[in-house]
């Protein structure tokens, strides 16, 4: 079981459990004296947690779309400092959009000094399934025994202390969520009085007396690893184990416990403590558990509350944790498969008419429309959809003392996909929202004719006049690759779920569209 948990850990750690740092103090008669009791605040305190106020530099921001197989951002202060994310190639479940955002100042620290850098991670809250490490590189040099490395979340809530890689020389800081982290100048002595405030919950301070450890035992001061390992031990008895036992009742509270299980394991692993087995074993069980909890919530969203956004990246995770060895069972993805496909079912209601004028006097005028059923696949990852394009009325209007008869001519409606745009989640919006759409389509071409008949002549013409004129209404919503995109949407969010409507009036041509899409929410078998 032990060269399988290590099989797990990034270069970083591997590196760091290779070169003697933190478990070969395991039992060492050379670790300082302590106690469990020593750490007995972790699991009793009542101290408040200590918030700071962060001020970020927004225009120093970077982005990135990191795959499931990893990769690197970086971001560059205003003040020189160098920011740097290496997520491996085992943390992420999902193609995921991360960001950097250097902190303009912070204020409020109960440790430290004028050297202070730090950094925050989006989307915050995000838990890897393994060490992700933040590089940070100050313009201005700061010796490794006066460096205090720390993390908060949210805004600058539950300051903690952050992990090292214990055998690096530089600023390296590993985690296993995205939030606020840095690095300030001073003594991790000065630490002391606050120790009990640091941390915010139960797992916040397990989390942030291991980083205090390993940060001792990277200035050389040693730690007591033993004590710590127990501790570990006791938290997984006092802690995990009750919630693990009450059972799952919610998609939140198995996620959570989810992250809590999974920190500890990756700490205790740092510490090459026993209780890693234990812990991977409880983490390796819930897995599933939790995943089939979480995808049949989504599904109650989407059929009940028409929720459509959520669906995807719940049975994409499944997806990524089975990618990376995970116990998901083909039974749970096709459940999935089959839950993403119900949920996803829209029709598309499309209307348009469309009119031309000859010196103010009308001249042709026809009117459109198409219900078009949009389905996912799983196995394409797109939406599929096409229908007639239904020519429902046409009308030619004949010169002065001329007859015409006017005949209708459709076409074929063929939808390409559509992007739902996501607002994500916040405090205040916990399930995210849909903004908006981007609808991609070929709208047809249309088959009218029409016969005049004069005193001293019969005309005719054929072509697709509706078409025509939809072309050059719309000829700034073609895209170079082409067909024809609509964006800017009026979401309702119930099973009549968005609404475009429009009007092109262009007097120099003496032509005018009007016409409206309707997009229905149909879910279901």
């Amino acid at each position: 079981m032990k060269s399988r948990i290590l099989a797990l850990l990034p270069l970083a750690v591997m590196t760091l459990l290779a070169c003697q740092s933190l478990s070969n103090l395991v039992g060492s008669s050379d670790s300082p004296a302590g106690s469990a009791g020593d750490y007995q605040y972790i699991f009793d305190t009542s101290a408040e947690p200590i918030a700071i106020t962060v001020e970020l530099d927004a225009a120093h921001t970077a982005q990135a779309t990191i795959p499931i197989e990893g990769g690197e951002l970086s971001t560059t202060g205003a003040d020189g400092t160098v920011y740097t994310l290496a997520i491996p190639s085992d943390a992420l479940l999902v193609e995921t959009e991360i960001s950097l955002t250097p902190a303009a100042s912070l204020s409020g620290m109960p440790f430290g000094g004028e050297q202070t850098y730090a950094v925050q991670l989006a989307p915050e809250g995000l838990a890897v399934q393994n060490f992700a490490v933040l590089t940070i590189a100050p313009d201005q040099e700061m010796p490794v025994e006066q460096q205090i490395l720390f993390g908060y979340r949210g805004d600058g809530e539950n300051l903690a202390l952050a992990i090292p890689v214990v055998d690096s020389q530089e600023i390296k800081i590993q985690l296993l969520h995205f939030s606020g982290y840095g690095v300030t100048n001073g003594s991790l002595a000065d630490v002391a009085p606050v120790r009990e405030n640091l941390g915010g919950d139960v797992d916040g301070r397990m989390e942030s007396a291991v980083g205090e450890g390993a940060q001792n035992e990277r200035q050389g001061e040693g730690i007591g690893v033993q004590e710590m390992a127990n501790v570990l031990e006791q938290h997984n008895d006092q802690v995990l184990k009750p919630r693990i036992e009450a059972g799952i009742g919610s998609c939140a509270e198995g996620q959570q416990l989810l992250i809590s299980i999974m920190s500890a394991m990756r700490q205790a692993q740092l510490l090459g403590a026993p209780v890693a087995d234990t812990l991977h074993n409880e983490w390796v069980s819930l897995i599933p558990v939790v995943g089939e909890v979480c995808l049949k919530e989504e599904y109650a969203l989407c059929t009940g509350q028409h929720i459509v956004h959520r669906i995807i990246p719940a049975w994409l995770s499944l997806e990524g944790r089975r990618q990376l060895g995970g116990p998901i069972g083909p039974e749970l993805i096709t459940l999935a498969r089959q839950y993403v496909e119900q949920c996803l079912r829209f029709d598309l209601l499309f209307e348009s008419t469309a009119a031309q004028y000859f010196e103010g006097d009308p001249w042709i005028d026809s009117h459109v429309t198409s219900t078009v059923p949009l389905r996912f696949s799983t196995d394409a990852m797109q939406y599929t959809g096409n229908a007639p394009l239904v020519n429902e009325s046409f009308e030619y209007y004949p010169n002065p003392g001329c007859s015409a008869t006017s005949n209708r001519g459709g076409g074929t409606f063929e939808f390409a996909q559509i992007v739902f745009e996501v607002d994500p989640p916040t405090p205040a919006d916990p399930l995210g929202h849909v903004k908006d759409l981007t609808v991609n389509y070929f709208p047809g071409v249309t088959s009218e004719s029409w016969v005049e008949r004069c005193q001293d002549s019969t005309t005719s013409g054929a072509g697709g006049y509706w078409a025509e004129l939809f072309i050059v209404a719309h000829g700034e919503e073609m895209p170079p690759e082409g067909g024809f995109t609509a964006t800017k949407w009026e979401i309702l969010g119930g099973e009549y779920y968005a609404k475009k409507e429009w009007q092109m009036d262009l007097p120099d041509m003496e032509i005018l569209e009007v016409g409206t899409f309707k997009l229905y929410h149909r879910p279901g078998s």
